[in-house]
């Protein structure tokens, strides 16, 4: 889906908050209920981000799979997905993001990807998406808990040429 809006300054930088509208979802970049806070907090003292998302899908961490897109394909795909994973049955629990030089949790940003002097996208810079998905109608699948997967949205827009990446770690 393409967005058309105002781009407010000549270059890309911060991407000005969106107009609420009443009802809908915060995005992605800004959900967190209260049991993922919990999560984060209880887990996040004893060790770093690639053992949280070990024991968040229940799977090594390393283990992944992802693909690298250029920056105009991954903000789109950015646009896309909230309804993407709204029609496959995907909540979001919450999300974060994690500067590796400091080991630490910061608010999740967005860039601006600059497409003409008063167009641009909006893209995550370094964005973890914390999922869960149960069957139709039930707290909990048969046999345990729902299924999990974490999404890692990375985009690098300073360097020549722009590039993102997107991986997926999940339980299954």
């Amino acid at each position: 889906m393409h967005r058309s809006l105002p781009f407010p300054q000549p270059a890309p930088g911060p991407v000005p908050a969106p107009l609420e509208t009443e009802g809908a979802a915060p995005p992605l970049h800004q959900r967190s209920s209260a049991a993922f806070q919990s999560f984060l907090q209880r887990s996040l003292h004893a060790m770093p981000v690639d053992r949280l998302i070990g024991q968040f899908v229940d799977s090594p961490a390393g283990t992944w799979r992802g693909t690298q897109l250029g920056a105009l394909r991954a903000a789109l795909a950015w646009q896309a997905l909230p309804a993407f994973l709204a029609s496959e049955g995907w909540e979001a629990l919450g999300s974060m993001s994690w500067q590796f030089r400091k080991e630490t949790v910061e608010i999740p940003t967005l860039a601006a990807l600059r497409l003409g002097e008063s167009e641009w996208l909006e893209l995550p810079n370094n964005l973890f998406v914390f999922l869960e998905r149960r069957a139709d109608g039930e707290d909990r699948p048969p046999g345990g808990r729902a299924k999990r997967a974490v999404l890692h949205l990375f985009a690098q827009l300073d360097c020549s040429p722009p590039h993102a990446e997107i991986r997926i770690y999940s339980d299954g």
